[in-house]
């Protein structure tokens, strides 16, 4: 028969091998059979939440320059810079995608389109979202919890 202060011991041991062997099958937690309810059959709006109509999606025209996105103004490649886009040329066979930095100085002053000439209105002002990549500074990255480490 085994001792209590054996049977302790032994239960000591396998629980530090709970934390530290997590592959053996033995030590795996347990899985909820739990179900993930079926994705929406439409993606929802950003800004209302609602699912999104065709007529709601607005049409862009991307200029080119080497294979990537340019602004249409300055001709400046657009890789994660904020972007705007005017709507309320209906001249044009699409809308206008611009730096935020072109934006600033030539439209918003003048409220007048660098490439038609109309006037806009601030309605017809879209903010795209920002690209950003897959490297943890760009974007606005902040961690909410922190937690130290033992080194």
């Amino acid at each position: 028969k085994a001792t209590t202060s054996t049977k302790k011991k032994r239960a000591r041991e396998e629980n530090a091998l709970k934390g530290s062997s997590y592959w053996l099958a033995e030590f795996q937690p347990e899985a909820d059979e739990e179900i993930p309810p079926p994705p929406p059959d439409r993606p929802p709006s950003p800004f209302t939440g609602n699912p999104l109509r065709r007529k709601d999606l607005q049409p862009l025209v991307l200029e080119r320059k080497d294979g990537k996105v340019a602004c249409a103004v300055s001709q400046k490649t657009i890789v994660t810079q904020s972007v705007v886009a005017l709507c309320a040329i209906k001249d044009a066979p699409g809308h206008v995608v611009l730096e935020k930095e072109v934006y600033n100085k030539l439209v918003e002053p003048s409220m007048v389109c660098p490439i038609t000439g109309k006037k806009l209105k601030s309605k017809h002002i879209l903010k795209l979202q920002a690209g950003k990549s897959g490297f943890a500074s760009s974007g606005s990255v902040e961690a909410k919890i922190y937690r130290p480490t033992i080194t």
